[in-house]
């Protein structure tokens, strides 16, 4: 009989603990952190790659094809303008003219020959197409020299990015052969067709687009043929209060809420606020609506089981 007295009072007293330290629990607060919102300037933009060219180019067409003696600069060489490009065969040329016109070389005088051909313009030689020895085409450029102080981006749209950018939007300029860590400039022009571009071992369709350099950023470490990325701005938000994308959770109905400390009867709790929610930033949601300015947002709503759940804050920051 004893013994199941003793057991009695021992099952009371287990059950006692268990009940005690459950309400010992339930009254302890859940430790969380929170991110202290505060407006900020916010942007969206879309990124496309490209190239550095030169906006101001100057072909060299003769008039009268001739054959090429010494050559003395190479493609991607900066020149200046009256600098020799190369030099004419002054002889061979006339074989070369009597021969198609059907004349002694003797009966072409010296003086409807050129000796040398030069630079009309200071620049970056883009491209050279005379080989020592050999006749130049006829009307079509030998060379052509790019205008090293006006220069643009060409750059490529994807398909899925074209609604979004429009002429006249500001574009952020990056490159890693650049002096600067960013340079700024407009979206000019928008090719009217779209081609095809190979990414890797698949296509996508893209728009060719031209970005023009602000007046006075242009250095000359923006040299002609460098890769740049273009970052175009298609909206800009200057007092967006962002919430990062761990803080946002969704409901059974698609509602987004996040909970909030509120400081209440000598206690912070967690309370829950719905939300609207618009552009996305890599920092995370705008938060158009539910929120504002100096409001505690807890970044681990998962530890919170119920609305008004007693918190206590183990640390946090702003954004």
């Amino acid at each position: 009989m004893k013994k199941y007295v003793v057991l009695a009072v021992t099952t009371c007293m287990a059950i006692g603990v268990i009940i005690g330290c459950g309400a010992i629990i339930k009254k302890t607060p859940v430790g969380v952190s929170v991110v202290e919102l505060q407006p900020q300037p916010m942007e969206q933009t879309v990124t496309c790659t490209g190239k550095v060219e030169s906006a101001d180019n100057e072909s060299v067409i003769l008039e009268i094809p001739c054959v090429a003696g010494q050559v003395y600069v190479e493609p991607g060489q900066r020149v200046e303008q009256g600098d020799v490009l190369f030099s004419v065969d002054v002889e061979a040329t006339k074989a070369a003219m009597a021969q198609v016109g059907g004349v002694g070389a003797a009966q072409i005088p010296d003086s409807a020959i050129l000796t040398q051909v030069t630079a009309p313009i200071s620049g970056i030689l883009s491209t050279l197409d005379v080989t020592e020895g050999e006749l130049t085409a006829a009307q079509k450029p030998c060379a052509v020299i790019a205008n090293s102080e006006t220069l643009q981006v060409a750059i490529a749209i994807r398909e899925q990015d074209l609604q979004k950018v429009a002429l006249g939007q500001r574009v952020t300029i990056k490159g890693s052969g650049f002096r600067e860590p960013l340079y700024t400039g407009i979206l000019t022009e928008m090719a009217a067709s779209a081609r095809q571009q190979y990414v890797g071992s698949t296509t996508e369709t893209v728009v060719d687009a031209v970005v023009f350099f602000d007046s006075g950023c242009v250095d000359d470490s923006l040299r002609v043929g460098l890769n740049a990325k273009a970052l175009i701005t298609i909206s800009e938000t200057p007092d967006a209060l962002v919430v990062p994308y761990e803080c946002v959770l969704q409901d059974e109905e698609g509602t987004e809420y996040v909970y909030v400390c509120v400081d209440e009867d000598g206690k912070t709790r967690a309370v829950r606020r719905n939300i609207l929610s618009g552009e996305e930033w890599s920092a995370g949601f705008h938060a158009v609506s539910g929120l504002q300015a100096g409001d505690r947002v807890i970044s681990n709503p998962e530890a919170i089981s119920r609305d008004g759940t007693a918190i206590t804050i183990r640390g946090g920051g702003k954004t």
